[in-house]
C-alpha cells in the first residue's frame, strides 16, 4: 500500500472516532436529560398536581464546581437591571412519604441586563422567590426537612437559589421541598423573584398545589382567586368588603379574601357610606336618573336597615353614549381610569374585568360591608 493511501485510511479512522465520539456525547446528553426529566415526573404516593406543569425540560446550566472556583461578583443595585421570564414547573418523585414531602421545580429565565447569584455564592444580591399575594406571607408549604432550600432566616416565605450564576437569557432552577397539606384541596400560592436589598421583580406567577382528591367547587372557586389561598378555607357565606380608605375590593367567603381590585369611591362632597349593606337587585346595564344620563354597566344595587334602597350601588367604570350608539365619553380610556382615587358621585366604581366576576359572584341578599 502507498504512503498515500496509508495516510487516507487513518485520516478515515481519526474521522470516524471523532464521529462516534460526538454520537456518544449527544446520546449521553440527551439521555441524562430525559432521566432527569423522568425523575422530576415520576408519579407519588401522595396525588400533587400542579397547573402548568411542563413538557419538556428547558435547555439549563448546571454549575461544575471543578471549574467555577470563585466568582467575581458583579452586584447589580439598579432594580432596572433585574427582569425574569417564568418558564414552567416540574414535580419529582415523592422522597419521604412518611413525612409528606415532595419537591417542586420552577423555572425561570433570566431576561434582565444583569447576572444572576445564588445562595453558596459571596455575592450581595442573591436571587430568591418570594412569597406574593400578599407580599412575604409565611407559606403553607414551608418545610425545615433537609436540603429544603427554603431561606433558612426567613419567615416561611423565601426560596433560595443553589446554581451559583445564572446570566442573561439562561434558565434558573429553583429547586425546594414543600410539606404538603393534610386536607383535601387546591392550594393557590403566589411567587414572585426578589432581591433583598434591591427589591422585588415585576414578574409574579402562582402554582396551583391539588392535593388528594378536589371537589368540582374547590375549582370553581380557585379559578377567580387572585390572592395566595386554599379552596378549602374558602367555606363560609358568600360577601363583599369594600375598604374606602385604601381603595379596595374583596371577594369573599366568611372572612377568608380571595380575590382584590381597585375601586373608585364617592368624593368628599357626595361621600359613600359606611355601613352593612345587601344586594337589592342586578341588572346587566343601568342608567343614573341624575341630569346627566350615566351608563352603569354590571350594576348591583345595595340597600341597608331602615333606610331601603337609596341608589347607591356597585358597578364598573360608567360611560356617556349618543341615542345611536356612539360613546363619547368613557372612563375606561380616561388617564389612569381614577382607579384607587374616590371620585365617584357616591357609588363603588370597580375596573374592568374585576366588575363582570364579582356581577356573576353576587347574590340578590348578599351582604356588603363598606368601611
Amino acid at each position: 500500500m502507498s504512503v498515500s493511501s496509508l495516510k487516507f485510511v487513518r485520516y478515515l479512522k481519526s474521522f470516524a472516532w471523532v464521529i462516534l465520539g460526538l454520537f456518544l456525547l449527544t446520546f449521553t446528553i440527551h439521555y441524562a436529560r430525559g432521566t432527569f426529566f423522568e425523575n422530576l415526573t415520576a408519579q407519588t404516593k401522595i396525588a400533587v398536581k400542579l397547573n402548568i406543569e411542563i413538557q419538556e425540560l428547558p435547555e439549563m446550566k448546571f454549575d461544575n464546581k471543578e471549574n467555577i472556583k470563585k466568582i467575581n461578583c458583579r452586584d447589580s443595585f439598579e432594580l432596572v437591571d433585574y427582569s425574569s421570564e417564568f418558564i414552567g414547573y416540574a414535580t419529582n418523585a415523592n422522597e419521604n412519604s412518611d413525612e409528606n414531602i415532595a419537591t417542586v421545580n420552577i423555572f425561570l429565565k433570566n431576561t434582565g441586563a444583569t447576572l444572576w447569584y445564588g445562595e453558596e455564592t459571596a455575592c450581595k444580591n442573591k436571587i430568591q422567590l418570594g412569597t406574593q399575594n400578599y407580599q412575604d406571607r409565611a407559606s403553607i408549604f414551608w418545610s425545615d426537612v433537609k436540603d429544603s432550600n427554603w431561606a433558612q432566616n426567613s419567615d416561611k416565605n423565601r426560596i433560595t437559589l443553589t446554581q451559583k450564576l445564572i446570566g442573561p437569557n439562561e434558565i434558573a432552577v429553583f429547586e425546594f421541598k414543600i410539606k404538603i397539606p393534610e386536607k383535601d384541596g387546591i392550594y393557590r400560592e403566589y411567587f414572585s423573584p426578589v432581591i433583598p436589598g434591591v427589591g422585588w421583580m415585576k414578574e409574579k406567577f402562582y402554582l396551583d398545589f391539588e392535593i388528594g382528591e378536589p371537589l368540582a367547587e374547590d375549582r370553581e372557586k380557585i379559578n377567580i382567586a387572585n390572592l395566595s389561598v386554599a379552596s378549602n378555607d374558602l367555606i363560609g357565606e358568600k360577601n363583599i368588603e369594600a375598604d374606602l380608605g385604601s381603595q379596595m375590593i374583596y371577594l369573599r367567603y366568611g372572612e377568608v379574601r380571595f380575590r382584590e381590585a381597585q375601586i373608585s369611591s364617592g368624593k368628599p362632597s357626595t361621600p359613600t357610606p359606611k355601613a352593612n349593606w345587601t344586594i337589592h337587585n342586578k341588572q346587566k346595564l343601568r342608567v343614573s336618573s341624575g341630569s346627566t344620563p350615566y351608563k352603569m354597566p354590571l350594576w348591583l344595587g345595595l340597600k341597608r336597615g331602615r333606610y331601603g334602597f337609596q341608589g347607591y350601588g356597585l358597578h364598573g367604570l360608567p360611560y356617556l353614549e349618543t341615542a345611536n350608539g356612539y360613546r363619547y365619553w368613557d372612563e375606561v380610556n380616561e388617564p389612569k381610569m381614577h382607579m384607587g382615587m374616590p371620585v365617584s358621585h357616591g357609588c363603588v366604581r370597580v375596573e374592568p374585568g374585576f366588575d363582570e366576576i364579582m356581577w356573576d359572584f353576587a347574590e340578590i341578599g348578599m351582604a356588603v360591608w363598606t368601611h
